[in-house]
């Protein structure tokens, strides 16, 4: 499996216009993650996680990147259940939007969310890494939302690589941005 290819990618689009929200790539067990933004260095707030079980996360710095180096983890060859990567909140706007959609592919898994369906003010986007051969828990990773107030938009799967992968659009609820945009009113008024 050193040489396995897995790449999911969420797109955004607008009329004729596309967005990358978020992308993973997984090369060998080397796995990159992170929005596709319009603003900052190249590959700001890029995750990664390496065969090694180290991680790093890319983030601003006065010039330029520096990485915020992570604990060791789990390596992903030997990933037994199901590991939850939270993800960025995504805000549109701060989006690049020059992005043109790929064909699915042996290696590549793509979905498409038009950005006039959705209704809410913001949205997240979680990336799990999944044992192989256990389809059980793509079930048990859909259902993580339910109780955390949580709605699920969208999710694309890549079920042929070690680890599987599993991106997930989710917002709260309704009632929840109500909520906290009352709880917002309340503290700034």
């Amino acid at each position: 499996m050193k040489n396995q290819k897995a790449d999911i990618r969420i797109l955004l689009r607008s009329a004729d216009k596309y967005a990358v929200a978020f992308y993973a790539k997984l090369q060998g067990y080397n796995l990159y993650c992170g929005p596709g933004l319009g603003f900052g260095p190249k590959g700001m707030f890029r995750y990664s996680y390496h065969e090694s079980g180290e991680s790093h996360l890319h983030v601003p710095k006065s010039e330029g990147l520096g990485m915020a180096i992570g604990d060791p983890g789990t390596l992903l060859a030997e990933l037994k259940g199901k590991q939850r990567f939270p993800g960025p909140s995504s805000e549109p706007q701060a989006l690049k939007w020059d992005a043109r959609p790929k064909p699915d592919s042996s290696k590549r898994r793509t979905i498409i969310m038009d950005l006039e369906a959705i209704t809410v003010p913001s949205f997240s986007i979680d990336l799990w890494t999944l044992e192989p051969g256990k389809p059980e828990l793509v079930e048990e990773a859909l259902q993580f939302y339910e109780p955390f107030t949580g709605v699920m938009l969208a999710h694309v799967l890549a079920d042929w690589c070690t680890p599987n992968l599993l991106g997930v659009v989710w917002t709260l609820r309704p009632e929840a941005w109500a909520n906290l945009e009352r709880s917002i009113a309340t503290r700034s008024g």
